[in-house]
């Protein structure tokens, strides 16, 4: 059996986002939920769980390749695997940065903003600003390689860099606005069609189209991002 980073992320991230709602609001701590536990009780048990998830990941942290950067690897035991002991993908690296975020917001442990940092200074390397004023990467490489990452994987990384800028984490204001203008230059066609990567190209691939909801977390920075995409999911879906 093996435990991917990007699969423990993906599980571990929306429970700590449950957990951060039940904190804020008090109504909320004396609720009753299943097992007959409450929601605050609950809420306690999924962070210490995505914090014993993290642990068991730590060694798969390397720093590096430069100063204040970091980043995950293939657990080298995994001899099965024909990457053992390479990095991971970017996205696979911030599924689990998506929950470092939420932890440091939530525990206030320093360790995960410093490793969260570091995550986003790692992804920032890889990041290409293009001609048209938009962030464009590719799905391992540290190059940008048209077209680049497909707009599934690559809906994580741009989640992750939206975490990091609300909570002031290496990326700024000016991210956000290239970020955005990758969607509208790169990703979005024509309504209706999208591209099935970050960089353009091929469009409406089966398995992708869906996929644009997930790009709605950046409407702040552009309106028009949630307009296209509800007018897709309406047709759609009519």
């Amino acid at each position: 059996h093996y435990c991917y980073v990007v699969h423990s992320g993906m599980l571990t991230y929306p429970m700590v986002q449950l957990a951060q709602i039940v904190y804020q609001d008090p109504d909320l701590w004396d609720h009753p939920s299943f097992e007959g536990k409450t929601l605050l009780e609950w809420a306690d048990n999924f962070v210490a769980a995505a914090q014993q998830v993290v642990t068991t990941h730590e060694h798969q942290w390397v720093d590096g390749p430069v100063a204040n950067q970091g980043y995950y690897i293939f657990d080298s035991n995994a001899m099965f695997l024909p990457y053992a002991g390479q990095d991971l993908p970017i996205n696979q690296q911030n599924a689990m940065g998506r929950t470092l975020v939420a932890l440091w917001e939530t525990t206030g442990d320093a360790e995960y903003l410093d490793k969260a940092k570091r995550l986003a200074r790692y992804l920032k390397s890889r990041l290409t600003l293009d001609d048209q004023g938009a962030y464009v990467w590719s799905y391992w490489e540290p190059s940008y390689y048209p077209p680049g990452e497909d707009i599934s994987h690559a809906a994580i990384n741009a989640d992750f860099i939206r975490l990091c800028h609300l909570s002031q984490i290496v990326f700024d204001e000016q991210d956000m606005q290239r970020l955005a203008t990758t969607f509208f230059q790169h990703i979005y066609v024509h309504e209706g069609t999208f591209s099935d990567s970050v960089g353009g190209g091929s469009t409406n691939g089966t398995s992708y189209k869906p996929q644009v909801g997930r790009w709605v977390a950046l409407a702040p920075w552009n309106p028009a991002i949630y307009t296209s995409v509800r007018t897709t999911f309406d047709q759609d879906h009519s």
